[in-house]
């Protein structure tokens, strides 16, 4: 999926999506390599979606 895919999917603007996947790249919580996204922290990753430290901030 292209990032204006997710976009569009999830009904968020292309910036918004760029912005958080360049987020969870900078805390080392993904790897983004042309389409292929790696989870390298899958339990940070599940403590940002469930709110355990509050929300995810871009």
């Amino acid at each position: 999926m292209s990032r204006e895919d997710i976009g569009g999917y999830l009904g968020m603007r292309l910036e918004t999506i760029c912005r958080a996947i360049d987020s969870l790249r900078s805390q080392g919580i993904v790897s983004v390599s042309g389409r292929a996204v790696e989870i390298l922290d899958l339990e940070r990753l599940r403590t940002l979606i469930t709110g355990g430290e509050g929300p995810m901030t871009l």
